[in-house]
């Protein structure tokens, strides 16, 4: 995958779970605010710390490395997919 995919593939999904904190804060009754304001800001987060990694990475020149590198930052992109979404299920707790 190159890095510009990447790139595009976390700036949507953060996009896309901003836009479902937002529609679950409106629409559901009792959601905490205090807990959807620290979400967002925890999704803000993630999409600035996983580009920054995208963004700067060693090994340039060995591709076993960047591989490597590269798969790494993917599975610790679902990890985290998996946590914001976990939290977006736990806003009217």
């Amino acid at each position: 995958m190159k890095r510009r995919t990447l790139k595009k593939y976390i700036n949507s999904t953060s996009e896309e779970l901003i836009l479902e904190a937002c529609v679950i804060s409106s629409l559901v009754p009792n959601v905490n605010t205090e807990k959807t304001e620290l979400l967002l800001v925890k999704i803000e987060n993630f999409n600035q710390e996983f580009i920054s990694r995208i963004c700067t990475y060693g090994g340039k020149k060995d591709k076993k490395l960047v591989k490597k590198y590269f798969n790494k930052i993917v599975e610790d992109w679902k990890k985290s997919i998996i946590e914001i979404s976990e939290d977006l299920q736990n806003l009217n707790k």
